[in-house]
């Protein structure tokens, strides 16, 4: 009996961690999807007019098939897992049934039915269960999912009201920085570091200096592309 729950318990977590991870990874395929959707039925026109049809039908294909893939590998998983189980389930109740048949100590048919009969309950009640728990275990990653999102940093606000311009702004282009600091990412080094010039109005500005030096990451951040 302990071998067979342990192998029950073996087989089980394994094959229900494997169907989550197939969802976790299917949850990553419907988003392609959906935008190769919207930018087809937006650019349906230009698709048409270079008779692009087949092209774009087959990439959706590609998509659909990658998608269905992974969620018939979870179910598969799934039914692999209840399918071992309900052999391991059968060879216990097999055995359980030899063992009384063969024992020397008689026992009363009655009793041996009964206890059968509740074996075999509790089989079916147990599978049933199992697979209740394999596809809430499935349906718990989109939880997962909106749990992450939930910890995405947030942008900061479009107006920062303690840095807002005066009321006459703007009345010139003349633009000063005061120690620009900027990083790609909030625990990466820095690339700019302690930038300090002025941009006089009415003036014409270029930017240069070797490969790698900042100018593509300067001029973004003049541009409020990036978060100094």
């Amino acid at each position: 009996m302990a071998c067979a729950h342990c192998s029950h318990s073996y087989c089980y977590n394994r094959r229900i961690y494997s169907a989550s991870e197939f969802m976790r990874m299917n949850g990553t395929t419907i988003a392609p999807i959906l935008n190769y959707v919207s930018e087809t039925s937006q650019g349906v026109v230009s698709i048409r007019d270079f008779n692009m049809m087949e092209m774009f039908f087959e990439n959706y294909l590609k998509l659909v098939d990658t998608d269905a893939s992974l969620f018939f590998h979870s179910n598969t998983a799934i039914e692999w897992a209840v399918l071992r189980i309900e052999t391991l389930q059968n060879l216990v109740i097999l055995t359980d049934a030899l063992l009384i048949v063969l024992l020397p100590v008689k026992q009363l048919p009655g009793f041996v039915g009964l206890s059968l009969s509740y074996a075999l309950t509790l089989s079916t009640v147990q599978v049933v269960m199992t697979s209740v728990h394999c596809n809430l275990s499935n349906q718990i990653v989109s939880v997962e999912r909106i749990k992450q999102f939930m910890h995405i940093p947030s942008k900061p606000p479009a107006i920062i009201e303690d840095m807002r311009p005066p009321a006459s702004w703007p009345c010139g282009g003349r633009i000063e920085l005061h120690d620009l600091k900027i990083r790609y990412r909030p625990n990466a080094p820095l690339v700019l570091k302690g930038i300090a010039c002025t941009f006089k109005e009415g003036t014409r500005v270029g930017v240069v200096g070797r490969t790698g030096s900042g100018k593509t990451i300067l001029i973004n951040a003049l541009f409020c592309l990036l978060d100094p």
